[in-house]
């Protein structure tokens, strides 16, 4: 059978990346017939193996492609020098942390420095001034020459032990569309087409697995405690109050034309109206249908409200953080009522709209590692689009990494006949079985939040309890 060649493509001739992966992106076809074909003709090895990334990332079957290797003597203008620790973050990210700092990513360990090395912060400094500040320009330059920069270590520890996919690789995945068309070679605003945004710490629960940062509840219990200061409290209150600014929420405007994801969240943030003016400005600007929306919420809040905003853009989702059920539930999520969460949770997945998802997010801990399999039963019943879940590495008393002997074996014992359930279940095994950690510090933690909050760890979670040495 004689090929239909739909396309000859010269990798050779390509004046950009950008331009390669657009030549590639107008092939693709939602359907190929069973004769037809794209010709790739290339020259090094190093081009054939990105042409492998791209035609993954644009989504087209290598069977209906044709490769030619050439000898060509002409050099191509597209640089294929992609080194192996290459991450889009620097270009593509900006995250603004609870407290105003700037981060590229919620993995970075530290801050963007100013040049005295002074943290910046969204209160005193612009976007701008982070983004194209000297400390991201070495970072970004790290990146290009190959480099593995020390606050990166989460991703490289996750790479190193095959426990979790590092941020930096599901990145690649989460940014494919804009991976290879940035300019990596420029300093460039244009560059920057994510926002995380974790909007203060007005929350309505205090979660056994958070901090006085992200959650006013949590910061209450804390200086109600004497663990805080009242300098330390009025700190709190006042560095997590700058999202409240109309004059924070003008400086994007500039750059929201070339934003592609806005990732909010808090605290609780669909507690916090002053994002919902953003949100109808970028309605209005008519660039709301490019831009995708991720939400974290404790799921504590139903909103037909922002719901009429999120039918405009192109994608909103929504990640519930369910980590347990029932009571037990309820005794992780201080503050929050079951069956009220589990109602809101069935209306929204109740709402069919193509960009619309709903997702649930639960956070691995010691406290809820032993009833994952209960969870993940619940989980199957309710119509959520995607199942997600992470690792709580701080505080650290509760990482999974700090079980006791005993505890080992009981969750060990638990889990493992249910280890093809889900991936969830089958990474914490792995992660219980190579850790070597010893928690000094769970017992007293637990014991001072149970006799403060009037709660006991026993009631709702015996064996692990026990398990623990929870007396």
């Amino acid at each position: 059978m004689k090929n239909n060649i739909l396309a000859t493509i010269d990798v050779t001739a390509c004046k950009s990346l950008k331009d390669l992966y657009g030549d590639l992106l107008a092939e693709k076809k939602d359907v190929f017939a069973d004769d037809e074909r794209i010709v790739i003709v290339y020259k090094s090895s190093d081009q054939k193996k990105l042409i492998d990334e791209l035609l993954i990332a644009v989504d087209i079957p290598e069977f209906f492609v044709i490769f030619e290797q050439t000898d060509s003597t002409v050099e191509s203008a597209v640089n294929f020098s992609f080194s192996d620790s290459h991450c889009i973050y620097p270009w593509s990210n900006i995250e603004i942390r609870n407290n105003g700092s700037f981060s590229p990513c919620c993995k970075f360990t530290g801050a963007i420095l100013d040049d005295r090395g002074q943290e910046l912060n969204i209160q005193n400094s612009t976007l701008n001034d982070a983004y194209l500040s000297k400390f991201m320009e070495h970072l970004r330059k790290d990146f290009i020459e190959g480099k593995r920069p020390g606050a990166c270590k989460d991703c490289w520890i996750n790479e190193a032990s095959n426990k979790e996919s590092s941020l930096r690789q599901t990145g690649k995945y989460k940014f494919r569309n804009i991976y290879y068309t940035l300019n990596y070679r420029k300093e460039d605003l244009n560059n920057l087409r994510s926002l995380d945004l974790k909007l203060g710490n007005t929350c309505n629960l205090s979660c056994r697995i958070c901090t006085p940062i992200p959650s006013s509840k949590i910061a209450t219990l804390e200086f109600n405690a004497g663990r805080l200061s009242p300098v330390e409290f009025k700190n709190i209150k006042k560095s997590t109050r700058w999202s409240e600014s109309d004059e924070f929420w003008c400086q994007f405007l500039p750059i929201a034309g070339n934003l592609v994801e806005l990732d909010i969240l808090g605290g609780e943030p669909l507690l916090v109206k002053s994002h919902y003016n953003f949100l109808k400005k970028l309605i209005e600007l008519d660039i709301a249908k490019n831009i995708s929306l991720d939400y974290a919420s404790n799921g504590t809040v139903y909103s037909e409200e922002y719901l009429n905003l999120w039918k405009h853009f192109k994608e909103a989702k929504i990640s519930f953080s369910i980590d347990d059920i029932g009571k037990r539930f309820e005794y992780q999520r201080n503050g929050a009522n079951w069956e009220s969460v589990v109602e809101n949770i069935k209306k929204y997945n109740s709402i069919t709209r193509d960009n619309f998802i709903t997702e649930v997010y639960p956070t691995i801990n010691i406290q809820n590692v032993y009833y994952l399999p209960e969870l993940i039963d619940w989980i199957y019943t309710v119509n959520f689009d995607h199942i997600s879940y992470s690792f709580v590495h701080n505080p650290n008393y509760l990482s999974i990494e700090n079980l006791t002997d005993q505890a080992k074996i009981l969750v060990l014992n638990k889990l493992v006949p249910f280890s093809e359930q889900h991936p969830m279940i089958k990474a914490s095994i792995q992660m219980i079985r190579h850790s070597n950690s010893l928690n000094t510090d769970f017992l007293a933690q637990m014991q001072i939040r149970d006799s403060e909050r009037g709660q006991n760890f026993r009631d709702h979670h015996t064996d692990i309890a026990k398990a623990m040495g929870y007396a």
